[in-house]
């Protein structure tokens, strides 16, 4: 008996968490199905999840309303791993994914492809964050203004999106980027990243919600919002934190796989109108003068390139 343990927490919807762990399981609406999923959005026989050897894994099994792994739809044949920290949405359902159990032997993604952009960028750009911080420690001053605005540019829309699902009043959420993104300038001198100490991630998520806190503190006789139900119930703010998070990896791996391959426009337009928003591959098709085949394959290939670099992303930030 593995005592691995695949758990979908909602996102976003007061939904129950389901729980897999069998090497098989199909989930569905229909009672034969081995994870039984009451909710209109829920075909019969919607998607299978499969425990193997290196990982989670997961395909749509033939839906009516899809499943989709970071916002990236499936086809019937195409099975993708799953990590803590995924999103997966199965219909109109949300969730977020979190691994129990003892940690695979996964392999590392492959390494980045040179980049083909005869853009002026340099070779930091795509950087991991322990570089963005080395670079605040140069004593050069344009180092030191170019570095501050990339760690800006990566990490503000996470702590903006959180502090707002988290329900912090609009006119506050600037000042709480504001609030972290000084105390992280000041102590960039003396900061050093210790991976042995906990993810990068967990720190800034620290740092936001004490940021929350503070705020609170101050305007406590202005405003109704309390931060403290986010330690109260730390698995709901994990599964914030987790979807802000991931946005922005998404975002951050797109354009470096457009910086760096040669796809043409069309594929792209493939992958985002029938991959990414859903469109019918019917209208798809007439749209692009593309076959149903084409556009599949292409939004299969853009697909898996932007899960490449979601991996060595994660890889690089520990």
């Amino acid at each position: 008996m593995t005592d691995r343990l695949l758990r979908l927490e909602p996102d976003g919807w007061d939904g129950a968490p389901l729980a897999l762990a069998g090497d098989r399981t199909l989930i569905g609406r229909s009672s034969e199905a081995d994870l039984v999923v009451e909710e209109p959005s829920i075909s019969r026989e919607h998607a299978v999840a499969w425990l193997t050897p290196t990982g989670w894994e997961i395909t749509d099994a033939g839906s009516s309303q899809g499943t989709a792994v970071n916002w990236m739809r499936l086809e019937p044949d195409e099975r993708v791993g799953l990590v803590t920290g995924d999103r997966v949405e199965l219909g109109g359902l949300a969730y977020m994914v979190a691994l129990e159990g003892t940690p695979f032997d996964s392999p590392k993604p492959p390494p980045r492809p040179g980049r083909v952009s005869h853009e002026t960028v340099s070779a930091d750009e795509f950087r991991t964050r322990g570089s963005l911080i080395m670079k605040l420690k140069e004593g050069d001053t344009v180092s030191r203004e170019l570095s501050w605005n990339d760690f800006y540019e990566v990490y503000a829309p996470i702590i903006s999106g959180f502090a707002r699902r988290a329900g912090c009043p609009a006119g506050d959420v600037d000042d709480i980027v504001h609030e972290v993104m000084t105390n992280f300038f000041r102590a960039a001198e003396r900061f050093e990243y210790d991976p042995a100490l906990g993810r990068f991630r967990g720190y800034l998520k620290t740092a936001a919600i004490n940021a929350l806190r503070q705020r609170y503190r101050k305007n406590r006789r202005k405003t109704s919002f309390d931060p403290a139900w986010l330690e109260e119930h730390p698995g709901r703010t994990d599964t914030l934190w987790a979807r802000e998070w991931l946005g922005q990896l998404i975002v951050r791996a797109i354009e470096t796989v457009r910086a760096t391959t040669s796809i043409e426009s069309r594929s792209w337009d493939a992958f985002e109108l029938y991959g990414r928003r859903n469109v019918p591959i019917d209208e798809v098709s007439e749209r692009l003068g593309m076959s149903p085949q084409a556009i599949r394959k292409a939004k299969s290939r853009v697909s898996q390139l932007i899960r490449d670099e979601i991996s060595r992303l994660r890889e690089e930030e520990g």
